[in-house]
């Protein structure tokens, strides 16, 4: 091993052991006490090296919460919008159900809420994860699935909205048997109503 690679394998170590400690900070005392002095505290590591990698706190809580929802899954392909749209929501309802993502959710509400900056940070990855939803619903379009004149975003937040009120303000089941495929056949539908209208 060189020493470049091993030097590049602590840095990463470090790094994850900030992001590690700020999830655990905000998942005990929510995002509103997180400062740089307690992650430094928490983890070990002096505010000079968290500095290295981050320039806020509201950098360092976005990374974490990345870090928790993982890379982006190849996106579903079958040639049906209806069905690679139940196989993304299946996965965005698998992760708010079964992962650590669904546990710290809660605080990247709260976050988005208490802090503009972390809020722009939201908005900006939110967006770079929907860019390629958004090239499935040209290619629907492409194949004659969906009008032209589709608004993708309303679409998408018709079943995202569903989900999530579900998840905030009715704490009911997120698994019940064909809700999935409702919400997205509702959506289309009402996306192909609206461009024969």
């Amino acid at each position: 091993m060189t020493v470049r690679a091993k030097k590049q394998g602590q840095l990463n170590r470090t790094r994850q052991r900030i992001l590690e400690a700020t999830l655990a900070l905000v998942s005990e005392h929510g995002y509103r006490s997180l400062t740089l002095e307690k992650i430094s505290q928490s983890c070990g590591v002096s505010r000079s090296t968290i500095y290295r990698h981050w320039d806020a706190v509201p950098d360092i809580a976005m990374d974490a919460f990345q870090m928790v929802l993982g890379p982006q899954t190849q996106l579903p392909d079958t040639g049906d919008v209806r069905k690679d749209l139940s196989v993304l929501f299946r996965r965005l309802v698998k992760a708010l159900t079964e992962s650590e993502w669904g546990n710290v959710l809660p605080a990247i509400l709260e976050a988005s809420l208490q802090d503009q900056a972390f809020a722009d940070l939201l908005y900006g990855a939110i967006k770079a994860r929907r860019a390629p939803v958004r090239n499935l619903l040209r290619a629907a379009v492409r194949r004659g699935e969906l009008p032209k004149n589709t608004k993708f975003d309303w679409l998408l937040d018709s079943i995202t909205g569903a989900i999530y009120h579900r998840v905030f303000f009715t704490n009911s089941k997120l698994t019940e048997r064909g809700m999935i495929d409702h919400w997205v056949n509702a959506a289309v539908d009402a996306a192909i109503k609206r461009g024969e209208s």
